[in-house]
């Protein structure tokens, strides 16, 4: 869409912008079957993510299984638009 464009280019005009970065998803409750182990995956909705890996770990913490994701980034394009202000939990 235009916001996301819009965002992105935001990002991509700011000191950062070339920085590498990793990002963290913490899961609960969540058991990765072996294809997406050997193939990966993909999701088709914004993904929750944070840079801090404490927040992450909190919520892989909750149940009784635990998935933590990391995602590597070299750029702000590879991050995607900053939603941290349409969060419930920022």
């Amino acid at each position: 869409s235009d916001a996301i464009k819009l965002m992105r280019t935001v990002a991509a005009n700011s000191e950062n912008a070339n920085r590498p970065q990793d990002f963290y998803r913490g899961m609960s409750n969540v058991e990765l079957l072996g294809k997406f182990m050997a193939d990966g995956g993909t999701e088709l909705a914004p993904m929750s993510t944070t840079a801090d890996l404490r927040i992450a770990l909190k919520y892989a913490s909750t149940g009784r299984v635990a998935v933590l994701l990391r995602i590597r980034t070299q750029n702000c394009m590879q991050q995607g638009a900053d939603l941290t202000w349409l969060s419930a939990f920022p």
